[in-house]
């Protein structure tokens, strides 16, 4: 199967689980634990269209080389309606990238994040992006088997932040600006955390 390598317009991100370290609580196994964020945009917009379109040539190749698939549908796509509060669909797709939060050995996986200039920036433990941040996710669309069903998985390999929102418990994120300009932009998480060392990065 190809590699169907994938990067979302600049959006809302939601949901996101991205915190470094181990809890206490997390055991060695690292297929128990994920790092993950969503991206959402309306089921109509032209973010939908596009990221679908990229994730059905996915699932088509993935069809064309697993002959065991024959004519199963999918059982997932890694994209669903956003679930409402009253357990109602709403009319925004949540696409969910996600991958584990630890190596077979035991080793932390890191996700790369990036600022609005495309430079990475360092997050410190404790640090949780909230919904309201506005960015866009990279990862890849890699077909699964699973007991006899099949499907789709976006992977997480990166997030680039346009406008930073800290996570806080109890936000009406409906509050939340949805407007980015000069002296919001995102450039790091301050001024004691300070921007990795790496080669340029293209984005």
């Amino acid at each position: 199967m190809a590699k169907f390598v994938i990067k979302t317009p600049v959006g809302e991100l939601k949901y996101a689980f991205i915190t470094q370290g181990r809890d206490e609580s997390e055991k060695q196994d690292g297929t128990k634990w994920k790092k993950s964020i969503a991206f959402r945009c309306h089921k109509d917009s032209e973010e939908a269209k596009y990221l679908i379109g990229l994730i059905d040539e996915a699932w088509q190749d993935y069809v064309l080389n697993t002959p065991a698939i024959k004519k199963t549908p999918p059982k997932s796509l890694g994209y669903k309606l956003e679930k409402l509060e009253d357990g109602s669909l709403g009319d925004h797709y949540l696409f969910q990238f996600k991958t584990n939060k630890f190596l077979p050995s035991g080793q932390e996986a890191m996700i790369p994040i990036y600022n609005i200039n495309g430079q990475p920036v360092k997050m410190e433990k404790g640090t949780m992006i909230g919904n309201g941040t506005r960015g866009c996710v990279f990862g890849t669309a890699g077909g699964y088997t699973n007991k006899g069903n099949y499907g789709i998985t976006l992977y997480l390999t990166g997030i680039q932040i346009v406008k930073f929102a800290a996570y806080q418990a109890n936000l009406n994120v409906s509050d939340l600006s949805q407007e980015v300009d000069e002296a919001e932009a995102f450039t790091g998480f301050g001024d004691d955390i300070p921007v990795a060392e790496s080669e340029e990065v293209s984005l």
